[in-house]
């Protein structure tokens, strides 16, 4: 992001990202010098651009933020081609998200992805009982969790996870395979403003953890596909809509005996609202996000008391009382 002058439209200020990883443990602690440099460039005959001038200027930092990653733990979760008797239709995986929205993403400390893991992976989850799995069948899901160093990994995931994971469902027969983000991103962050943790002498900053606390952003979100030229891709959103009608209206109908437009609306507003992602932060070990989240056995009742026979309409009567 650059900042510009109001009045002329020059640029006032920069912002910039500079991730810091010294090849030699002993470097951390040590001054990093930053300066900041113009470069001027000019097109030559071939149509490339060559640097012709370089010179340092003089500048003022306004502001900074200090991040230390701490780890970043992702989950991928689908329902299991092989053990999915109608792969066009994802009431499993709707179930789920919707319980994990009001747990994982609500703060429960013991959710966490490694627990989720153990709960739903079919190869981890024999001794699991079923208030754990909220109703949910156990051998419903395929699992998929990985660690990396720092959140400059995520790029990974739609890079070189998911096409690994869409392979799982060639030659299968699923239309518009959906796929559930899990992340944790741990960090330890400072900024400018911190006057007890932040001193400046003789033009070095020195910044101290010594205070920080811990945080954790936990991210929840979805993603259908769909088969092009042999090729998975994303699926648009304004494309999957009737892609989705498919399953929810027959489910509505068969339990109410008619449609119901203001149901499908609300489940049309759920869905976009997880395929742009709810993330939340909590500090240390805490969170307020306003109700406890609910414990297992109340999942449970839940899912097994609902009125619909599928999960779409129980989401979509709870999107629709909040209105």
């Amino acid at each position: 992001m650059n900042l510009t002058d109001d009045k002329a439209g020059g640029h006032a200020a920069f912002t910039a990202r500079l991730p810091f990883r010294p090849d030699n443990a002993s470097a951390w602690g040590n001054a990093s010098e930053i300066r900041l440099v113009w470069l001027v460039q000019m097109l030559n005959a071939s149509g490339g651009v060559d640097v012709i001038k370089t010179y340092a200027d003089d500048w003022t930092l306004s502001g900074l933020m200090v991040s230390e990653d701490r780890g970043l733990k992702v989950g991928v979760i689908y329902e299991n081609p092989a053990t999915d008797d109608n792969q066009n239709n994802d009431s499993h995986l709707w179930a789920l998200a919707n319980s994990l929205d009001k747990t994982f993403s609500n703060g429960r400390s013991d959710i966490t992805i490694d627990e989720i893991n153990r709960r739903f992976n079919p190869a981890l989850n024999e001794s699991v009982t079923l208030s754990q799995t909220w109703g949910i069948s156990k051998t419903a899901f395929s699992v998929y969790t990985a660690t990396y160093a720092s959140q400059n990994d995520l790029a990974q995931i739609p890079m070189t996870v998911t096409p690994q994971l869409l392979t799982n469902f060639n030659n299968q027969g699923a239309q518009a395979p959906l796929l559930l983000y899990l992340q944790e991103l741990k960090s330890r962050d400072m900024a400018l403003g911190d006057t007890e943790a932040v001193s400046a002498t003789n033009g070095v900053l020195n910044i101290s953890f010594a205070s920080a606390v811990t945080t954790t952003v936990r991210g929840l979100s979805w993603s259908p596909y769909r088969k092009v030229n042999n090729q998975w891709e994303a699926f648009p959103i304004n494309q999957y809509w009737d892609q989705l009608k498919l399953e929810i209206a027959p489910a509505i109908e068969a339990d109410t005996g008619e449609e119901d437009a203001d149901a499908e609306t609300a489940l049309q507003s759920y869905f976009v609202s997880l395929q742009k992602g709810v993330y939340r932060t909590l500090v240390g070990q805490s969170a307020d996000f306003g109700s406890p989240p609910p414990l297992d056995d109340a999942l449970l009742q839940e899912w097994q008391a609902g009125t619909f026979n599928e999960p779409f309409g129980s989401i979509a009567e709870e999107m629709t009382s909040m209105l």
